[in-house]
């Protein structure tokens, strides 16, 4: 990227960042101007019956639900805002700098160019989710295996408890890389690797496809202290999660998780390997409060590309696991 293209990013990058504090002004004046008049509502009928010391459930229904919707409208609306006043900028950021980065790495890189759901979906990964995004493809092939991966973001719909206002909310439980590989040869049966911080805070799950009370019959201990202490490893084959899971290829999982700095989750089935990065950030989205020519942030996305390349690596060198 030429000089003048980053002087010219910058300028647009700073330049947003000071027009935060108008957009979160105007989130706030939209909120107020739909939802306010049934605050003030609420406030009339309060102060009216005050002196009686009987407020009513309704009134003070009245009250929380119009102060939900204006907090919730307000999210909202600065979430549009944002989007739309920084979409140029984004797409020039991941043109004119990180395409050309990624690609100097030996990589390939398209903005847009998305995992298909059902990939996700058939990882049995995730227990489940209501809504699906997908940004950022990166692929490559090394040693004759093809592996790409992009940032996805996961949602289940939940209630707000305010009728008829957001019935279609959404909450993220997931965000982050996901990484697939496919190899030319089928695992004797299916693995599925969970970091244990994530299990019990509903983030990645031991598979869907299994019964919930078949998950601690499924459970398989490792003869690995370290390894075991930072992740639940199940499947119905103890040889082959012995095959599977040898002692280089856990070293680079551990690395891998102490690199992210995130909880991470693996499955392996059939002739495919995937990885969850439970980041609760998009890698390659550009932040309006750092420069656009970081070293960390270019160092970071680096280190990830290395660390997925040399898991496939690994993989491809112990043909051990793989039956025809």
């Amino acid at each position: 990227m030429d000089i003048k293209t980053v002087i010219d990013l910058e300028k647009q990058r700073k330049r947003l960042k000071k027009s935060r504090k108008l957009w979160k002004i105007l989130s706030y004046l939209v909120a107020f101007v739909v939802f306010g008049p049934m605050l003030a509502l609420a406030l009339i009928i309060i102060f009216r019956n005050f002196p009686k010391l009987d407020l009513g459930v309704e009134s003070l229904f009245l009250l929380v639900t119009s102060i939900l919707a204006i907090i919730g409208m307000r999210d909202k609306f600065y979430e549009w805002i944002f989007e739309c006043k920084t979409e140029r900028f984004v797409l020039r950021y991941k043109e004119l700098y990180l395409k050309p980065y990624i690609e100097s790495l030996g990589f390939s890189y398209k903005m847009g160019a998305l995992f298909q759901e059902k990939e996700v979906r058939q990882s049995e990964i995730f227990d489940g989710f209501d809504r699906f995004r997908a940004d950022d493809l990166v692929y490559a092939s090394a040693d004759g295996v093809n592996f790409m991966f992009c940032d996805i973001r996961l949602e289940k719909e939940i209630g707000t408890g305010i009728p008829f206002i957001f019935k279609n909310n959404y909450a993220t439980f997931f965000e982050g890389p996901f990484f697939m590989a496919n190899f030319n040869k089928k695992i004797h049966s299916d693995v599925f690797v969970f970091s244990d911080a994530a299990a019990p805070a509903g983030i990645d799950l031991p598979p869907s496809g299994l019964p919930r009370g078949l998950w601690s019959d499924r459970k398989i201990p490792i003869d690995n202290a370290d390894f075991n202490a930072n992740f639940s490893v199940y499947a119905s084959d103890t040889v082959a999660v012995m095959y599977v899971l040898t002692p280089a290829l856990m070293e680079k999982i551990l690395s891998l998780k102490q690199l992210v700095k995130s909880d991470i989750s693996l499955s392996f089935k059939q002739n495919k390997i995937y990885i969850a990065i439970s980041r609760g950030a998009d890698s390659f989205e550009p932040s309006l409060d750092q420069p656009i020519l970081n070293a960390r942030i270019a160092k970071d996305i680096k280190a990830d590309l290395d660390a997925m390349l040399q898991i496939v690596k690994i993989l491809k060198l112990n043909e051990k696991i793989w039956t025809s």
